[in-house]
């Protein structure tokens, strides 16, 4: 993925679903304002969000409480059943593209700098108004899904290091991968 394609996907993903040009306010910030840089991180086929932890408001996120010693929360979606399994192969890929099937995310919890905890990754800086980064923080929250108002029981530990699956709200089908999500959010 290049880093236009990478950028292009945030940039997406502030627009809003249904919108063909920039939100005022929310992306790009005006001249002067201030502004919350987001990354986005492309692992080849798959890409996720990551923000800083001190810049996410104390009530968002129940789920952070699982992260004390990250400063940075990267977060993806996928298909439940093929992103978790060690060796998914062909079966359950085309499961997850032809029919809707149940989805996750994916939260990794990054102590220091992101480009170490994810080698080979690409990973775009992109800069959003402050009502754009809380609009983010909603999507993100709104991904999840609850029962109660603490945090998700993680599904299962991830791969890498400090990180765990969460039940999602929507499915996952050839329409709507991890880089639709990443890209934009479904309308409400």
């Amino acid at each position: 993925m290049t880093t236009p394609m990478v950028a292009a996907l945030l940039l997406a993903l502030v627009l809003g679903a249904g919108c063909g040009a920039p939100v005022a306010g929310l992306y790009p910030p005006r001249a002067g304002e201030p502004t919350v840089e987001v990354w986005v991180v492309a692992h080849g086929w798959h890409a996720g969000l990551a923000v800083r932890m001190a810049d996410v408001p104390a009530d968002a996120w129940p789920e952070r409480s699982h992260f004390p010693h990250a400063d940075f929360l990267e977060f993806g979606w996928g298909d439940r059943a093929y992103w978790q399994h060690e060796s998914p192969g062909i079966r359950l890929a085309l499961d997850a593209l032809l029919r809707p099937t149940p989805s996750a995310v994916r939260v990794v919890g990054v102590r220091g700098p992101l480009a170490p905890a994810f080698p080979g990754a690409e990973i775009v800086g992109v800069r959003l108004s402050h009502a754009g980064f809380a609009r983010l923080v909603r999507f993100v929250d709104d991904s999840i899904a609850r029962e109660g108002e603490g945090a998700a029981t993680p599904l299962a530990p991830a791969s890498w290091p400090d990180s765990r699956f969460y039940p999602a709200r929507t499915t996952y089908h050839l329409f709507r991968t991890s880089n639709t999500w990443t890209a934009a959010p479904p309308p409400p």
